[in-house]
């Protein structure tokens, strides 16, 4: 404070010509600004949605596998994720990516499970399903291990309030610092101007939060641009043939594709390199706006 109030002295009258107090009245607002303004420019961006209330888990079992019919006794097996039936048909956990470092016994549900089929098997003979509890109480599995922090949300199956209840429990181990989000766990959460930092992780999934600086479009392709120089800086694409698809996805946010410019998002999925880190959005939830209409009009002006 008395760095700035020197400089508030500088830019104000002397004292010849002001009253020492109607000196300090001037230059304490002047101090206060200069404050809050150094503040922003040496503060790292943190994109955090706080309009979501995380959702419990008997909502996303519903959400999630409200229309599906009864399911397969299963019982957890190694690896992670993965579940097997008395059959010897095995089901992994759909939608979210498990942390390996993690011991088994930490992530069992307890009681009876049932896996309910969401797709066909993989070339590993595993077949995609969301995992439930079969007690009143009993909530999904997917939903568990992420609000523990045990797992990253990958949108497959995932839709609507599915994926809004995945998301939110992801969200809520984030901000409470669970398991992945403790800080001693592999990052997985990047910033879109840290460029050296995403080309060290190619080939892993990873989430990526930023500003979109400009929107282009191929006939082919759709870009969000997150920096001026597209063969260096994060970029992420969606086929332009989903067009519609990602449109109605954004317009849930207040928003629509051609008015991203300015607007601060959270990108997840496998990262890749090519004229510099992008990632290829398959689905529209792997995008999400993590800012009001307001805020990202007057964040165009900030950048």
């Amino acid at each position: 404070m008395k760095i700035w109030c020197f400089v508030a002295r500088a830019v104000l009258p002397s004292g010849q010509q002001l009253a020492p107090r109607l000196r300090f009245v001037f230059a304490l607002p002047v101090a206060l600004f200069l404050s809050m303004t150094a503040a922003v420019v040496r503060a790292e961006p943190v994109f955090l949605s706080d309009d979501q209330m995380p959702f419990d888990g008997a909502f996303a079992r519903t959400a999630c596998a409200v229309s599906s019919p009864d399911g397969v006794p299963v019982s957890q097996s190694a690896p992670l994720g993965v579940f097997q039936a008395a059959d010897g048909s095995r089901y992994f956990a759909s939608d979210v990516i498990m942390d390996r470092h993690l011991p088994l016994d930490d992530l069992a549900m307890p009681g009876p499970l049932i896996a309910v089929s969401t797709g066909t098997e993989n070339r590993w003979g595993e077949v995609p399903a969301w995992i439930l509890g079969t007690g009143p109480d009993a909530g999904l599995y997917q939903e568990q291990m992420l609000r523990k922090g045990a797992a990253i949300f990958e949108p497959r199956q995932a839709k609507g309030q599915c994926a809004e209840a995945l998301w939110s429990a992801e969200h809520d181990a984030r901000v409470a610092g669970r398991g992945l989000w403790s800080g001693t766990a592999p990052s997985v959460r990047y910033g879109s101007r840290t460029l050296g930092r995403l080309v060290e992780a190619a080939g892993r999934y990873v989430i990526v939060e930023g500003r979109i600086v400009s929107v282009g479009k191929t006939r082919s392709t759709r870009y969000l641009n997150f920096g001026r120089y597209w063969k260096e800086d994060f970029t992420a694409t969606w086929p332009a043939d989903e067009e519609a698809v990602f449109e109605a996805h954004i317009q849930r946010f207040g928003q629509s594709v051609d008015d991203l410019g300015g607007a601060a998002v959270e990108i997840r999925g496998t990262l890749q390199i090519r004229d510099g880190p992008y990632i290829a959005l398959l689905r529209p939830e792997q995008l999400r706006l993590l800012e009001t209409k307001r805020a990202i009009r007057d964040g165009r002006n900030q950048d």
